[in-house]
């Protein structure tokens, strides 16, 4: 099956940079995993992305 092309493309416009916000619910925000994901995530990703 092929999708038609869209006949109304997108213009090429400038986007805004928005922050990033790692969040997480307070039961679980201590469980090894998952801060191990967020002390990754915070070390990781770039400081312009936030």
């Amino acid at each position: 099956m092929t999708l038609p092309c869209n006949p109304y493309p997108i213009p090429k416009m400038k986007l805004p940079v928005l922050p990033i916000w790692l969040t997480v619910h307070r039961e679980i925000k201590y469980k090894g995993p998952i801060r191990a994901v967020y002390d990754f995530l915070a070390k990781e990703v770039p400081i312009e992305l936030l």
